[in-house]
């Protein structure tokens, strides 16, 4: 539904008059942003969104000179699904519009990026590539930012035949059938043939990085080399920091059991004294006690019996 109103819109027509932050007008100085004017129903000016929705531009009824052809999906890792459109008789309708469509998963309000998985929307006809609202940027750079893509270009001749791919340029979040689901919207002729195909030998999005930051990774998707990385000055950094803190409870904190044991053994020795002196009274007064003198007998006075 979403990819079908935007594929019918309309250019917004008039001017938009631009200032700067301040409020005043633009010059040298503070320049601004150069937008074209939307004076015809072929120019897109990318700060009025989309344009007006014309549902007639899309839906297509019999008798109609376009023809609205869809596809929803579920695109892998890595994996590129792709379309081919293949053009019959001319009609009025001379030109073709092509809309790229998903849900992204929530993201993190801290992430430096709010896209959390990065689909890329490209036509390849021959050499030619056409890229999701690269006409929008003003530039054929990828877009990395948008969870809608849409490009417009005029028909081919009977018998041409372009290709569609989807590309998943990054997944972070996954849904049950390991990838993530979109919906593509495709308003062409009504004499065009619209049908999946196996994709062919195309370029893939890392041909077309062109600004910084639209790798196919992300400051929230790290390299295994990055992740090592941090691991290993993680775990030298906290072993640091515990062993700074553990040489400061030493100092501080830290009592030596067998210090706290020589010093009770100090206290506890005057104690003991008071018990000392009195076996010492006790042995004094033991030793007081007078010790019976041996007897001489001279041999020759002793008695007769």
């Amino acid at each position: 539904m979403k990819a079908t109103l935007i594929a019918s819109t309309i250019p917004v027509q008039g001017k938009v008059e631009i200032e700067t932050n301040t409020g005043s007008g633009c010059s040298s100085n503070e320049p601004c942003k150069e937008y074209k004017d939307a004076n015809s129903k072929t120019d897109f000016v990318f700060h009025y969104g989309f344009g007006h929705i014309q549902l007639a531009n899309a839906l297509s009824f019999q008798g109609d000179s376009h023809k609205l052809h869809f596809a929803e999906g579920s695109v892998a890792e890595k994996t590129m699904t792709c379309y081919n459109i293949t053009f019959g008789e001319s009609t009025s309708r001379g030109d073709v519009r092509v809309v790229l469509v998903w849900t992204d998963p929530f993201g993190q309000p801290s992430s430096s990026k709010m896209l959390v998985n990065d689909l890329d929307l490209r036509l390849h006809d021959g050499d030619t590539t056409v890229l999701g609202n690269a006409e929008n940027k003003g530039s054929n750079c990828r877009d990395y930012l948008n969870n809608v893509e849409s490009l417009k270009r005029n028909a081919a001749g009977i018998n041409s035949t372009w290709t569609i791919a989807v590309d998943p340029a990054l997944l972070n979040v996954f849904n049950a059938n390991g990838g993530q689901d979109y919906a593509l919207v495709v308003v062409a002729p009504n004499t065009t043939e619209f049908s999946a195909v196996e994709c062919p030998a195309i370029k893939n999005f890392q041909s077309y990085e062109c600004e910084a930051g639209s790798g196919g990774s992300s400051d929230d998707q790290l390299s295994d080399e990055e992740i090592a990385a941090i691991v290993i000055c993680s775990v030298i950094g906290f072993t640091a920091i515990a062993g700074v803190a553990f040489g400061v409870w030493w100092l501080c904190c830290y009592k030596d059991p067998t210090k706290e044991q020589k010093q009770q053994r100090q206290q506890e020795q005057p104690s003991a004294a008071p018990h000392a002196e009195e076996f010492k009274r006790e042995d004094a007064s033991i030793g007081d006690v007078p010790v019976a003198q041996p007897v001489g007998i001279e041999m020759d006075n002793r008695p007769v019996i």
